[in-house]
């Protein structure tokens, strides 16, 4: 199995198939299908940890 990070990110917008997440200094959509679990329901404004894979994290630049 891969490995997996969480990430700490606020959602800035919703589609069927992305979420928009903003770490405060970066913002990326990433694609549901690539989010592992979720801390909160998604929703513009709200604070949430999703688990990505890490490569996924490192390509977008939510990985500190």
């Amino acid at each position: 199995m891969s490995e997996t990070v969480w990430i700490s990110a606020v959602v800035k917008h919703e589609t069927e198939k992305a979420v928009l997440l903003t770490d405060g200094t970066r913002e990326d959509w990433i694609p549901k299908s690539q989010i592992i679990d979720q801390s909160e329901d998604f929703g513009a404004g709200v604070a949430v940890e999703v688990e990505l894979p890490i490569w996924l994290a490192e390509k977008i630049g939510l990985l500190a």
